[in-house]
């Protein structure tokens, strides 16, 4: 009889010890959570998207002033040659050569694709009997970029105030010193269509809508060593005196 009693008095006990460990715990939890600083603040996540998504738009300008691309890669490595050779071997493995023609219609119809539209002279869409391959328009293309040098048609450095405004900056192009006059057309061109996306405007308004900084005042944290400094940093307050 007194062991049951015993084995009550235990579990009882055990209980209550228990239901005082975890009061202890969420006690102190709380009195964690009230000293922890707060999260970092959405807007300024969206400031930093919205400023990332101005810089790419700047530097896809600069790109499109300074590199000279093809309306398609297939420029890049003379398609129309490459076909051609292998019409000529396509013999070795279907009956009969491929018909040349269908190859000069294909090619003109992709280039028909783009802004441009195929080339006059049909440089890139004719096709030839002789089946031999040579390429130099990859080397070519880079020579243009080497022999253009430091264009003067770009901005010299595009700050972040560039990137609030929609008007592109202007570029020093008879070089006196001064950005006074307007950048490449194609630089301008590829500004102006982010622009008109509102990818500058948005960029602007997130600034605005960030909250003021507060700047603590570490005036009298002289000598309280660096985790009085921090402390005081952290929470918006001076160092005790």
């Amino acid at each position: 009889m007194s062991q049951h009693i015993t084995c009550r008095h235990r579990r009882l006990f055990l209980a209550c010890l228990s239901i005082i460990c975890i009061m202890s715990a969420s006690h102190a939890a709380f009195a964690v959570d009230q000293n922890v600083a707060d999260g970092c603040d959405p807007k300024v996540m969206a400031n930093s998207q919205k400023k990332a998504q101005a810089r790419v738009c700047a530097d896809i300008a600069v790109t499109e002033q300074l590199i000279t691309k093809p309306r398609s890669v297939l420029e890049l490595i003379c398609f129309n040659k490459l076909a051609t050779v292998a019409s000529k071997t396509a013999k070795d493995i279907f009956s009969g050569e491929l018909d040349l023609k269908i190859i000069e219609d294909a090619l003109k119809a992709h280039y028909e694709n783009f802004d441009e539209g195929a080339e006059k002279d049909n440089d890139q869409t004719k096709v030839s009997s002789s089946g031999s391959y040579t390429c130099d328009k990859m080397d070519k293309a880079w020579e243009a970029e080497l022999d253009a040098g430091i264009s003067k048609e770009v901005p010299t450095i595009i700050t972040d105030a560039d990137l609030m405004v929609d008007t592109p900056p202007l570029c020093d192009t008879d070089d006196d010193g001064k950005a006074e006059e307007a950048c490449g057309g194609d630089f301008n061109a590829a500004w102006q269509a982010c622009a008109d996306k509102k990818v500058f405007e948005d960029y602007r308004k997130s600034v605005e809508e960030q909250t003021p900084v507060e700047v603590p005042d570490l005036s009298n944290c002289s000598g309280q060593g660096s985790a009085a400094v921090i402390n005081a940093s952290a929470n918006g307050t001076t160092c005790s005196e």
